[in-house]
């Protein structure tokens, strides 16, 4: 017999896909954060935009890790929005050329 049910190999599939989706969105949410201290102040308001976009497509790939893997073990915390954008406005502070 093999290793679980028939259709293991696709479910782990899915869930290695769906993880790298997850962290492709967590590297777009840090290098937004990177970049916000070289953001004009017109241009915050489109970080911030961007922001609540990245940290949605990030939980809902977060969710779909969640849902798809095999323990516990291998979840992932969904982002709070807040707290990100906590942090992109700390970032703006950093800001030491204007």
């Amino acid at each position: 017999m093999g290793d679980g049910p028939p259709d293991a190999p696709q479910r782990r599939h899915r869930s290695i896909e769906s993880g790298k989706e997850a962290r492709k969105h967590l590297a777009a949410l840090e290098a937004l954060i990177a970049k916000a201290p070289a953001v004009s102040v017109p241009g915050r308001r489109r970080a911030r935009d961007e922001l609540t976009r990245v940290v949605e497509e990030a939980n809902r790939a977060i969710a779909r890790v969640n849902a798809e893997a095999p323990t516990v073990r291998q979840h992932r915390r969904p982002l709070d929005r807040a707290v990100e954008a906590a942090r992109l406005e700390e970032a703006f502070e950093r800001d030491s050329g204007r």
